[in-house]
């Protein structure tokens, strides 16, 4: 399936009550808006969750049209450090996630059906041949180290997925 089939079917997913790209006026040329920057043909695929929150998306707009993700926030900073100590930047990764629709509130409860339908129905499309890192975070994402991810990015191992559970730092 070429990309902008998998554009079209995010596109086509609706479940209730989640709102589409569109609704929110950031409907684009990419399965999500990360890959304004984060577009590799041939790198790491790195898997998130969801994009970002109703609430995020009509606050930081400006960002988010320029580089399609927050630098800012934790996920981010910590993604921007494991990349830039392997010498990699955003475009060096393919960046997606397995709901591709916003929920109203960073904290909002997505269910495993809706997550799954999503990933079915898109993501898996994406991943298709391709090396994969599914980054599993813990509801404190102020826990996450960029060690983690350290050892995350280099995406040599010999099977597909990689499931990273972030741990809280102990001191």
């Amino acid at each position: 399936m070429d990309y902008q089939e998998i554009i079209h079917r995010r596109r086509a997913l609706t479940i209730e009550p989640y709102k589409s790209l569109a609704e929110l006026g950031f409907d684009g040329p990419w399965v999500t808006p990360y890959q304004i920057t984060s577009k590799s043909s041939d790198g790491p695929v790195l898997v998130a969750l969801h994009w970002l929150d109703e609430s995020s998306i009509l606050r930081e707009r400006p960002t988010l049209q320029e580089l399609g993700y927050l630098p800012k926030i934790r996920f981010n900073t910590v993604i921007d450090a494991a990349l830039a100590r392997q010498g990699l930047s955003r475009s060096d990764i393919y960046v997606t996630q397995t709901f591709h629709l916003v929920p109203r509130t960073r904290s909002e409860r997505i269910s495993q059906a809706a997550i799954r339908r999503s990933f079915d129905e898109v993501t898996r499309f994406e991943l298709q041949g391709r090396k994969v890192i599914a980054l599993g975070l813990q509801a404190n994402a102020s826990g996450i180290t960029s060690s983690i991810l350290q050892s995350v990015i280099p995406a040599g191992a010999d099977t597909p997925t990689r499931k990273m559970r972030a741990k809280s730092p102990t001191r």
